[in-house]
């Protein structure tokens, strides 16, 4: 595993002692050991995750014998990944190819010219705007050709809504891996960028992501951004799936002999708001005291002035501050007119755009 995700694996341990204070703050960087889920009325969104160490899946799922079932299945009770068992007609998807090593997922095309796969998928499907990174190192083969056709697998990192079939994908063909080459691409409308790596994206990790705004997806590689599309930008919320598969000879290359391993060993999102104090359960504040309330903000939205709302029992409550600079930090006088109640979170909206937003994951208390 890389060295810098290795200390971060450690930094992760030290933060996981830290949360037993009753009050905390969240880590300024984008690095968890666990999704944390917001899920109270009117306010579905992620916070961040870091799947470094911990892919949350069994290593014995059952495939199921109907014909073109597709299911996920193997996961463990923090249900936060799945791997697909489905009789794809492009190419089978097996769960037992996809597999962890050492703090790594490992996504195999089995060679032996078998047209065969695998695929994993978060089980939430409440993904939307903001920040996702993956450090990926595509599956290497030795083959070139099969007869007449060239040889290769697709592996991707992509997300993708099932009620409207929207997606953002990231695709390396290892049939141009000599070319260094990798695919962006949006749906609705398959529009597709070819970006030109610095080296062959099956020798060497890089790491792929994208910020997806309403009105475009900014591209990057390894934190630079190397491509923009404002065309087929999706709107609705879905999921996180990595694959690896071959068998298109017209889009990633007929089967190979030899055995080919996708290897991913860190994904993470975080919105584009997301607030990080108060953010734990048991806040206590007393009335006509000043709380300092705390937030982070990516891309482009950082330029973005705020609205900062105070919520009750999942509702609207009332304004906190209007048009207030992102500076990451206001002090909130708690008038003494509040009711008292352990139901309260803090929202910090764009006052440019209200579908870029965070709410405090659960409820604090005033006295």
């Amino acid at each position: 595993m890389h060295s810098l995700f290795k200390s971060n694996f450690l930094l992760t341990l030290v933060f996981m002692v830290v949360l037993h204070s009753a009050c905390h703050k969240k880590r300024d960087q984008p690095l968890d050991p666990e999704i944390v889920l917001k899920d109270t009325a009117l306010i579905l969104a992620y916070d961040h995750f870091y799947e470094d160490f911990d892919w949350a899946f069994t290593d014995t799922p059952s495939i199921p014998m109907v014909s073109a079932a597709r299911l996920l299945c193997g996961y463990a009770p923090n249900k936060r990944w799945g791997r697909l068992s489905w009789n794809w007609t492009a190419c089978p998807l097996n769960p037992l190819l996809a597999t962890t090593a050492k703090g790594e997922l490992l996504l195999q095309v089995p060679g032996n010219s078998l047209k065969q796969g695998s695929q994993v998928e978060t089980l939430r499907h409440d993904y939307g705007y903001g920040v996702y990174r993956a450090r990926i190192k595509a599956g290497a083969h030795s083959g070139i050709r099969s007869g007449s056709q060239a040889t290769g697998s697709v592996n991707a990192f992509f997300f993708y809504s099932d009620s409207t079939g929207h997606e953002i994908d990231i695709e390396i063909l290892t049939v141009e891996h000599v070319a260094k080459k990798v695919y962006f691409t949006t749906h609705p409308g398959n529009y597709s960028i070819g970006y030109v790596l610095p080296n062959d994206p099956t020798s060497q990790y890089f790491e792929y992501g994208f910020n997806w705004y309403a009105n475009k997806v900014d591209f990057f590689v390894d934190e630079v951004i190397v491509a923009t599309q404002t065309h087929g930008i999706p709107s609705d919320k879905g999921k996180l799936i990595f694959n690896h598969w071959t068998g298109n000879p017209f889009w990633g290359g007929s089967p190979p002999t030899d055995v080919a391993t996708m290897q991913v060993d860190a994904v993470w999102h975080t919105p584009f708001l997301l607030v990080t104090y108060p953010d734990a359960s048991h806040c206590s504040f007393s009335k006509e005291t000043i709380l300092e309330i705390a937030w982070n903000a990516y891309g482009e939205i950082q330029s973005h002035p705020v609205n900062i709302e105070l919520w009750n029992n999942g509702k609207f409550f009332e304004p906190i501050a209007q048009n207030v600079a992102n500076t990451g930090s206001f002090q909130w006088h708690i008038p003494p007119s509040l009711p008292i109640s352990s139901n309260y979170q803090i929202k910090v909206c764009s006052n440019l755009s209200e579908v870029y937003f965070d709410c405090s994951d659960v409820g604090f208390s005033i006295r």
